[in-house]
């Protein structure tokens, strides 16, 4: 896998600890609308330290082929984070498949980004990684996120999730 892909209007980016700040400001600002439909965070999640921590060992991880994580730029806004999508659980061997998760902040909603960033990267994961399942885990309530997986008929496994005292 390359550490950058594009698309018409994207970039897709593994991003190292030197991104942090970034990278902060991306998820304190999407915090309201992301923590609803994620599992609780560490208490230091929205620190740099934290975030730093955190990239340092994505990429390391990326490196090794085990997780993959991309962070989504506008062409026109490199500098700005807007979305990422991460392929986590790896298995090679006679499985090779991931795990997808996803998010992008709301002012974003609606454009399309999602599934142009998505379409890419599981093309990837196809071609370069060799994947050939890939699995996504979304809320029942998160109806945002279920209709971007079946509406555009991602080769993707949806399973819902609804267990009390382990997910919101």
């Amino acid at each position: 896998m390359r550490t950058i892909y594009e698309t018409k209007r994207l970039i897709l980016q593994v991003l190292d600890n030197t991104a942090a700040v970034p990278v902060l400001s991306f998820y304190s600002e999407g915090r309201q609308t992301f923590e609803p439909v994620e599992a609780d965070k560490n208490p230091n999640f929205y620190t740099l330290d934290y975030q730093s921590a955190c990239l340092y060992a994505e990429y390391s991880a990326f490196m090794h082929g085990s997780y993959m994580r991309y962070f989504w730029k506008l062409k026109d806004a490199p500098d700005t984070i807007i979305g990422t999508a991460s392929f986590s659980n790896i298995q090679r061997g006679i499985y090779n498949s991931c795990t997808i998760g996803y998010k992008l902040l709301p002012q974003f909603w609606h454009n399309g980004y999602a599934i142009e960033a998505i379409s890419r990267l599981i093309e990837a994961i196809f071609t370069d990684a060799n994947l050939h399942r890939i699995d996504a885990y979304t809320l029942p309530d998160n109806f945002r996120s279920m209709s971007l997986l079946t509406k555009y008929r991602l080769p993707v496994v949806v399973l819902t999730l609804n267990i009390p005292g382990e997910t919101k």
